[in-house]
């Protein structure tokens, strides 16, 4: 996890902002990786019904 490089840092205000960015960055990155995965494999199933399925 990126979260880790950040524990070894002083309580400091710089710190604690570092961090706070680290995980709302984590986050954003989760979301994305998400919904690309989500698209691959609605776009995946159509291709495979089409393959099973194929229009008359």
């Amino acid at each position: 996890m990126i979260l880790s490089i950040f524990r070894g840092f002083p309580a400091k205000s710089r710190g604690n902002r570092l961090r706070e960015r680290a995980a709302s960055f984590e986050l954003v990155l989760c979301k994305f990786v998400r919904l690309i995965v989500s698209c691959a494999w609605l776009k995946l199933r159509e291709i495979l019904m089409n393959r099973i399925y194929p229009f008359e």
